[in-house]
């Protein structure tokens, strides 16, 4: 039953990207509308495993016809995670859905979600134990973006959770909060 859940599970997750952004007609026809690069600063919230973490995303972007306050992100995340000197590398692919929250607006408050597959250096990070080198990060946040010298500009937090989601016997995750900026070009 276990292994029939995990497997639906990344068979629902593997859809979100072909539905999101290859079906015609749901996003505009061409490329992306935008890209835009974000570094995070962030530390693990579970107790006894500190550590100092770093989160550099480059992003490609895509309106939704007829809802302008709806976007669509795709995002290559690649997170350093510093645990006791031992560096773990996290690098991956995330859709992502963000939406501002003044209707039709494409700056100003927005919340965003989404989760990402990834391949992690070390199957630990202190004594979280994550099962294996393939993982899973759904990611959970809020920002505000603006305007600045013709380019948009946004800061936000971003909540991160990073696990196996049950395909390894072992699966401590470990989450993790972080502090943005991302510059848009």
């Amino acid at each position: 039953m276990k292994a029939s859940l995990s497997r639906s599970a990344i068979s629902a997750l593997l859809l979100v990207p072909v539905l999101c952004f290859w079906v015609p007609g749901i996003v505009h026809a061409g490329g992306p509308e935008s890209y835009d690069f974000t570094i995070g600063v962030g530390r693990n919230l579970n107790s006894g495993c500190s550590t100092e973490q770093v989160l550099l995303i480059p992003a490609a972007q895509w309106s939704i016809d007829r809802i302008p306050s709806l976007k669509l992100r795709l995002e290559g995340p690649l997170e350093i995670i510093n645990h006791d000197g031992t560096l773990t590398v996290v690098v991956g692919v995330a859709p992502m859905v963000r939406l501002f929250l003044a209707p039709g607006s494409e700056s100003g408050f927005f919340i965003e979600g989404g989760a990402g597959a990834n391949y992690i250096s070390r199957q630990s990070i202190g004594s979280r134990d994550l099962g294996g080198s393939f993982i899973f990060s759904p990611s959970g946040g809020a920002g505000y973006v603006f305007s600045r010298k013709g380019r948009d500009c946004a800061l936000s937090l971003r909540y991160r959770h990073i696990s196996n989601a049950g395909i390894y016997s072992e699966n401590a995750g470990m989450d993790s909060l972080y502090l943005m900026g991302t510059i848009s070009f």
